[in-house]
């Protein structure tokens, strides 16, 4: 029997997160996870004939855990393990992880930024492709009763910032992946006409409930990165809410869902 290691397990960061994590379980038979700031010994890694990382909010930046999730990657390397790094974005990184990527079996980013990062200052050729929370199965929603505009969460104090003084935070009914299911996300969004948010999951379900959007930057360009993968001029950290709700934008959203369902 294959036995199979998941690195960077985010499930229990909120519902987004979750229903990656259950998508790459299901994908790739994984027999067992690590979560992310769990750590693994030499000994239980090498027990293992594949190993794959969720890059998911990790390598960016050099940060701490993409250094130690690309040395695990390294060792099982080094003892002819099977590598995948997918699920990812890729940022102001370092290049002495190239070698890593080179010998890896699967390299996937969500976002064509990432894809010419890795192009452009790695020479490295990867796949994109969308957040794997795009392709859980969503079946049961609730009907929801219609809400016109939903405000979600932001990462970013400075996105914050400039919000309280353009609308109350207040001001409209709550979308928060961290205390909503993904079903109740996407069932909400589905029953709404505009979503205003800095998360990036968040963003992703108002895409399966092909609820319009206004996004509004976080700690990495994965949010813009995937309007710059579709090729559409949806409005971004701009409170376009007027315009948006009119038709201004309709035929940028109806490209990212085509876009978007040309995966699936």
């Amino acid at each position: 029997m294959v036995k199979t290691l998941l690195l960077n397990d985010t499930s229990n960061y909120h519902s987004g997160c979750k229903v990656v994590v259950k998508e790459l379980v299901k994908k790739y038979n994984i027999t067992l996870t690590v979560k992310t700031h769990e750590q693994i010994t030499k000994n239980s890694l090498l027990k293992f004939d594949k190993v794959v990382l969720n890059g998911e909010g990790t390598l960016h930046h050099n940060q701490k855990n993409a250094k130690k999730f690309l040395t695990y990657l390294d060792i099982a390397q080094k003892n002819n393990i099977e590598t995948y790094l997918i699920n990812s974005v890729w940022q102001d990184m370092s290049k002495q992880y190239d070698k890593i990527l080179k010998n890896l079996k699967v390299l996937e980013v969500r976002e064509i930024n990432s894809y010419n990062e890795l192009k452009n200052k790695h020479n490295i050729l990867s796949t994109i492709k969308p957040d794997q929370s795009y392709f859980h199965n969503v079946v049961n929603l609730k009907d929801f009763k219609k809400i016109d505009i939903y405000e979600g969460g932001y990462s970013s104090m400075e996105v914050i910032g400039y919000l309280r003084k353009k609308i109350k935070q207040t001001a409209y009914p709550s979308i928060d992946i961290f205390t909503q299911s993904w079903e109740e996300v996407v069932g909400r969004l589905k029953n709404s006409d505009l979503l205003i948010t800095g998360r990036h999951h968040e963003m992703y379900a108002a895409c399966v409930a092909e609820c319009k959007f206004i996004p509004f930057s976080g700690n990495t360009w994965k949010m813009e990165g995937l309007l710059n993968s579709a090729g559409v001029n949806i409005p971004m950290n701009k409170l376009l809410i007027k315009e948006v709700l009119s038709g201004e934008y309709d035929e940028e959203y109806n490209k990212l869902w085509l876009y978007l369902r040309s995966f699936k």
